[in-house]
């Protein structure tokens, strides 16, 4: 067995909301201000607060980068990815939701970024934070069962385990 993630790195819980409508996708062009990853993009979303659960967190995480208010109904959880960033002695626990949207609403942003519509076929896998492609395949894979997913992230390169 190999040493407890709490031990090697601070362990984070955060949240990951897949926005679709139609042939396009939500996406977030990180700030430049922001410590890590910085002008990447990146799936709305952020860290659990203490007592909430993490479909109350998306909903929260959705609200305040986007200024879109969906409905927990909506949600549908796809993955689970645990992330060790070793550049930053960070691992992530990270749970994707996908929402399907029947109409496209009007987006606002945040300091965190700026949200965009970008279409399925048309991202570009180098401008994503590292560890968000696999994230992305999952979603295009249209598995109907949870996707659970380990990787690393050394030197800023993402390595699947």
């Amino acid at each position: 067995m190999g040493t407890p993630l709490h031990e090697v790195a601070t362990v984070r819980i955060g949240v990951e909301a897949i926005i679709i409508y139609k042939d396009e996708i939500l996406l977030q062009r990180r700030s430049s201000n922001l410590e890590f990853f910085p002008k990447y993009l990146s799936f709305p979303g952020g860290h659990v607060d203490e007592g909430e659960t993490v479909l109350e967190a998306v909903i929260k995480e959705i609200s305040e980068e986007s200024g879109l208010h969906l409905k927990h109904s909506d949600a549908k959880l796809i993955f689970n990815h645990i992330v060790h960033n070793h550049d930053t002695k960070v691992v992530w626990c990270k749970f994707g939701f996908r929402f399907n949207l029947t109409e496209k609403p009007t987006i606002t942003n945040s300091e965190e970024g700026e949200c965009s519509w970008f279409k399925l076929s048309e991202i570009n896998m180098d401008e994503m934070v590292p560890s968000n492609p696999g994230d992305f395949e999952v979603l295009m894979s249209n598995k109907e069962e949870i996707t659970y997913r380990v990787g690393d992230i050394i030197d800023g390169k993402y390595y699947p385990k």
